[in-house]
């Protein structure tokens, strides 16, 4: 198994320099999320709409914990 940060090593490291066509493969992938929730739609187990309401409910609650934080 290899694993990856998709975005590179760290803040200041750009893996590609090092690591050209691991990146460029890496960089073609769909997201994880975005990979299970194709699977899960193959599969018939959610729909589109469903996994789209799931992400705005994700975001929804993102929104007003950060909302929440500004209060502090």
């Amino acid at each position: 198994m290899i694993g990856f940060r998709f975005y590179g090593h760290n803040e200041v490291d750009e893996p590609s320099f090092t690591q050209p066509i691991m990146y460029k493969k890496i960089r073609s992938m769909d997201t994880q999320p975005k990979s299970y929730a194709n699977k899960l739609i193959s599969a018939g187990v959610i729909s589109e709409q469903e996994v789209q309401q799931v992400r705005d409910q994700i975001n929804q609650h993102f929104e007003a914990e950060y909302q929440a934080s500004l209060t502090f």
